[in-house]
């Protein structure tokens, strides 16, 4: 079939190519896949002598999951589809075709979908029918084409968790795919593992190599090796040269045989040998090893041994097979971070069967279509395909319908894209497409999934990434999830499952008839294009995505990748995709060569434009593109005309009053919004302005009054002042003396010329000095120590002894005394004051003590304030913030401390800062801790130090005094509701 692409008024023919190899298939869905609208729609447009497809029938018909209508033509026909909503509508525009012989209305009523209207357009050159076919509701759809006949399947329940069933059938394959497909299968398979293997990934079925007689070309296998498996490298690993640890263990119906090394051995080689059965396991590079394997955890059934030989560029390690047995049982050959896995057991899946050594004669087997169909059966389904970020790492979570034990491999590219190939596996037509992750942050920028065309069986998920990071692949229940280590910040919104709007394949499955499926979200079906123009004009890659852009450019996400492309299709192709209007002038020529990846339209529009010296104009949904030096001259031409009819316009009056300011203090900044010819004056008496100029600037004026005219905030400033005191003292004294004498008096006189008279008597006596306790006795004993503590009327305690012999001659006083104060004193003071926004607020309350001065002139009296004062000044930020310049003194008489005619001391206390504070909140502005400690001893030098009778020669005191102050503030918007923009919140 031909098709007729129209660029820039030139028609190009199209041919279908023919099938080509895995490669040029991919890229050629690719390119189709990009260019859905534009395509399209151009296609419609025909040779006026090629013949008219005449639809003269529909059918409906139900399917298991919905409504299947067949709109049955004369010709092949291009179509193109699309959704419409409010109500939800599916439209297929089929170009050049003629639709006029069916019924305008059908009813159908069944399922999803109510009714189908048709509707005729013709013109000169060209005729387009269309198909409206009314839905209940939104639901995913297909549009395919078989021949002569369009096909359009709607679902009937809406749902979109679940693959759409195709009535036509099993995909039948060309004979270039199924020699493709048999060539796969007979070919030797060399794995590559993954360049950052999974801690527990999919293992990976290892497959036998053929012997030359079984496959031509195919080196011969040694004696007693039936099969050989080769696992290399792609990408360089860890380096390292030694087998660290060697050990086998039974879990279930498996045994995993775990080769621990400190690199990746460049080359894994795997032999299955027989008589006996054994895998020789040889890790090339590795040179040193364990003596002996780790085996205890074997019971003989699957594997009786393990043994480790070391050569001289490589470690074998052996697997002894059960005795008895014919082969060894399936295995599985994987890497890990840690090493190499071998995996033998009857569970594993085997390795597809190969030609034996005696069985070949030179021809490649190519499998029966039996054979095929059976693998198809029992192979795994992708269901769904989800991304989500937990921390820094990223997950690509494949929920997998039946055997979930997938071979896989994990290869790079390049630095920025990874690849995950899955075997065994099919995947939903509405599953391939391109998931875009670049909302959640980190290196994942965007998923793809696919199925390989020409392959078997396999399926493609791509990661792009903006920079290499580390991944690993984990087995998880019901299917896989591929990990990323991200190191950049995430983002909050959330990527809902299966969130993508274009596949990359759609028009390659087109190419073969198959369906392609959109989801509800979608809005176009790619049109069943050739490849012919693709490759010169260019691709584009159309998809949309949840990120947030800047706020300049908010237009769908589009991949841009041309060369030599004339401007007009560049910019007729970006009016299709934005679905705006867009006139060029006829200066507009050349050609663009470009490169762009997930820019939104808007932004490569602009690109286009300065790449080319253009510049648009956009005036509601049409974009004038021009010169930019033509648009820049039309620009000065209004600019001037304005100016010139400005001067013509007449002047206005109009009266502005202002409620809450000033309108004095607006005077000055309406003045700066007035044309030359405007004035402004003021009526203090009902606080309004007068304005006169023209209207647009009386409007401007007015604007700005009712902005910046706004209810001025209220704040409440509470102040809590609190003050602690503590104080401890401990006095502890002592005091004694007394006398003896020899005199006549007293008849004992020394018997002495000289001296005939001795009196020995205390020299500490104070006339001031306590001596309650000693009644009776002499008025002033003679103290020897005199160190009392101060007793007293509520304070301390003491007790008096006195001792006296006969006749008087000998006395002995003694007097303890002990004191101990404790204090506790706690103030708060809280003021509280009310003021405007940026107006400063006082608030005071104390005494006035006044100091007298004598002079010559006489005497003089001052007033000195001790105060508690509260100053501040408020400033309401936009957000609900207050910044305050507050002030606190708290001054207060300290009758301790007097002046010379004693008069008080006074003790200040003060806290100046600058602080913001949330509405309501309450923080601590300032604080003050001070602490005094003491201890004073006074002795008697020398007797004071002799143990426990020295303290009869000594008086200590301990004093230990705590002062502490802090200011709280707590400032309030009384009136939030209507001073601030959505206060009320």
């Amino acid at each position: 079939m031909r098709h007729a692409i129209e660029f820039d008024g030139q028609t190009a023919r199209q041919w279908r190519p023919p099938r080509l190899g895995a490669r040029a298939l991919f890229a050629l869905a690719a390119a189709a896949a990009t260019l859905p609208v534009v395509a399209a729609d151009r296609a419609s447009t025909r040779a006026p002598a090629e013949a008219v497809n005449e639809v003269r029938r529909i059918e409906v018909a139900a399917t298991k999951d919905g409504i299947e209508l067949r709109l049955h033509g004369s010709r092949e026909a291009t179509y193109t589809a699309f959704k419409l909503a409010q109500p939800p509508r599916l439209v297929v525009d089929l170009s050049n075709s003629d639709v006029s012989a069916l019924r305008r209305l059908t009813e159908v009523g069944r399922g999803n979908v109510r009714a189908v209207l048709t509707t005729q357009f013709d013109d000169a050159d060209r005729k387009v029918g269309r198909v409206m076919v009314v839905l209940e509701r939104d639901a995913p759809y297909a549009v395919r084409s078989d021949g002569r006949t369009v096909i359009i399947h709607v679902r009937g329940n809406g749902a979109a968790d679940g693959p759409l069933a195709e009535s036509h059938g099993a995909e039948e394959q060309t004979g270039e795919e199924e020699r493709m497909a048999t060539a796969a299968e007979a070919v030797t398979h060399t794995g590559s593992g993954p360049a950052e293997p999974a801690t527990e990934p999919a293992e990976t079925v290892a497959e036998a190599k053929p012997s030359r007689e079984g496959v031509g070309g195919q080196e011969a296998l040694p004696p007693g090796v039936v099969a050989r498996r080769v696992d290399r490298l792609e990408t360089p690993g860890r380096e390292g040269h030694r087998v660290l640890a060697v050990s086998a263990e039974r879990r279930g119906d498996r045994v995993r045989i775990r080769m621990a090394t400190d690199g990746d051995p460049e080359v894994v080689e795997v032999l299955e040998l027989v008589d006996p059965p054994r895998l020789a396991i040889d890790l090339h590079g590795m040179r040193e090893a364990p003596r002996r394997a780790d085996s205890r955890r074997l019971d003989g059934r699957i594997v009786t041994g393990v043994r480790i030989g070391r050569h001289a560029d490589k470690v074998r390690v052996v697997v002894d097979g059960p005795k008895g047995a014919d082969r060894m049982a399936p295995y599985a050959l994987r890497r890990t971070p840690a090493g190499v896995d071998v995996v033998v057991g009857p569970a594993v899946r085997p390795a597809p069967a190969v030609a034996r050594a005696t069985e070949g004669r030179g021809e490649t087997r190519r499998p029966s279509q039996q054979r095929k169909a059976r693998r198809r059966a029992h192979a795994a389904k992708i269901r769904a395909i989800s991304y989500a970020r937990t921390g820094a790492v990223g997950r690509v979570v494949l929920a997998v319908e039946g055997e979930t034990d997938l071979p896989y491999e994990v290869t790079r590219p390049d630095t920025r894209t990874a690849v995950l190939t899955l075997r065994g596996a099919t995947i939903d037509s509405d599953l391939e497409r391109s998931y875009d992750a670049s909302a959640y942050g980190g290196e994942v920028q965007a998923v793809t999934a696919y199925a390989e065309p020409g392959a078997q069986d396999t399926v493609k998920i791509v990661a792009t990434l903006a920079r290499p990071v580390k991944n690993r692949v984990v087995p998880m229940a019901g299917g896989l999830s591929w990990e990323f280590q991200l190191s950049r910040a995430p983002a909050p919104p959330a990527l809902a499952q299966n969130e993508g709007k274009v596949s990359p394949l759609h028009a390659a499955r087109a190419e073969r008839g198959e369906a392609s499926e959109r989801t509800a979200t979608e809005s176009v079906v790619t049109a069943r294009l050739g490849a012919a123009g693709l490759a010169t004009e260019g691709a584009v890659h159309v998809t949309t995505s949840g990120e947030r852009q800047r706020p300049r450019y908010r237009g769908k996400r589009i991949n841009l990748d041309l060369k030599e492309m004339d401007i007009h299709n560049v910019l007729r192709l970006i009016a299709e995709v934005s679905k705006r209007n867009i006139v060029v002038s006829d200066d507009v020529k050349g050609t663009v060569t470009l490169r762009l990846r997930n820019v939104p339209w808007d932004q490569a529009l602009d690109i286009v434009l300065r790449s080319k010296g253009l510049d648009k104009e956009v005036v509601g949904n049409i974009i004038r593109i021009a010169p930019a030096d033509v648009l820049e001259k039309e620009r000065e031409q209004r600019v001037k005309a304005m100016e010139a009819k400005k001067e013509l316009e007449p002047l206005r009056v109009r009266l502005i009053p202002v409620n809450f300011a000033t309108a004095s203090d607006m005077k000055g900044k309406v003045e700066g919004v007035l044309t030359d010819r405007g004035s402004v004056t003021v009526d203090a008496r009902t606080n309004s302005l007068i304005v006169k100029d023209v209207l647009e600037a009386l409007s401007r004026a007015e604007q700005l009054v009712r902005r910046l005219d706004s209810e001025t905030p209220q704040v409440l400033i509470e102040s809590r002042i609190i003050e602690a005191n503590t104080n401890f003292s401990r006095q502890i004294g002592v005091q004694w003396g007394g006398g003896f004498g020899f005199s006549p008096a007293a008849g004992n006189p020394t018997g002495l010329a000289f001296p005939n008279t001795l009196v020995v008597g205390g020299a500490a006596d104070d006339p001031n000095s306590p001596t309650a306790g000693l009644a009776g006795l002499t008025p002033t004993p003679n103290f020897a120590v005199n160190m009392p503590a101060p007793i007293g009327l509520n304070s301390g305690g003491g007790i008096g002894f006195s001792l006296g012999s006969i006749g008087g001659t000998a006395t002995l006083y003694l007097r303890l005394s002990a004191l101990e104060n404790e204090g506790v004193i706690k103030t708060i003071s809280a003021p509280k004051v009310t003021t405007l926004d940026n107006a400063k607020a006082t608030i005071s309350q104390g005494l006035s003590i006044p100091f007298s001065q004598v002079s010559a002139a006489g005497v003089n009296t001052t007033f000195v304030q001790a105060q508690l004062k509260l100053d501040v000044t408020p400033h309401v930020t936009a957000d609900g913030s207050i910044l305050m310049d507050v002030s606190v003194t708290n001054n207060q008489p300290n009758p301790q401390l007097t002046g010379a005619n004693g008069q008080p001391s006074i003790s200040q206390k003060e806290a100046k800062t600058n602080v913001m504070v949330k509405d309501g909140e309450t923080t601590v502005i300032g604080g003050i801790y001070t602490r005094q400690s003491s201890e004073s001893m006074n002795a008697v030098p020398g007797l004071s130090k002799i143990p426990i009778l020295g303290w009869l020669f000594k008086k200590k005191t301990v004093s230990d005094q705590r002062t502490e102050l802090l200011v709280f503030i707590t400032p309030r918007i009384i009136n939030r509701a209507s001073a601030l923009p959505g206060g009320a919140q």
